[in-house]
């Protein structure tokens, strides 16, 4: 599923912010065994900080997760090693404008 691109960076970093709950506050919630279900782009911290794609670097990171490749998530040592984050759109009520 394609999402519509965000219209600033900062819309889409204020998501990955409001998306990680506090570590207790998220152990309060979940406990082993729980079933999660979570839609959106994966992609590597290493992508998202160096603000381009590693094997598309004339794409934002953030401007266009959909374009990041699974070559990239397996194959490219730096990102494989790095952490991932689920990435999708804010509602509309709560965009940034």
């Amino acid at each position: 599923m394609k999402f519509p691109s965000l219209p600033t960076l900062a819309a889409l970093n204020a998501l990955l912010v409001a998306a990680t709950p506090p570590i207790a506050y998220a152990r309060e919630l979940l406990k082993a065994g729980d079933e999660i279900c979570v839609e959106g782009f994966v992609m590597d911290f290493f992508c998202i900080e160096r603000g381009t794609l590693f094997d598309n670097p004339s794409v934002v990171s953030l401007a266009e997760p959909e374009r990041h490749s699974v070559h990239c998530l397996v194959d490219v040592a730096p990102c494989l090693a790095s952490p991932y984050e689920v990435l999708y759109a804010l509602p509309e009520a709560s965009a940034t404008p």
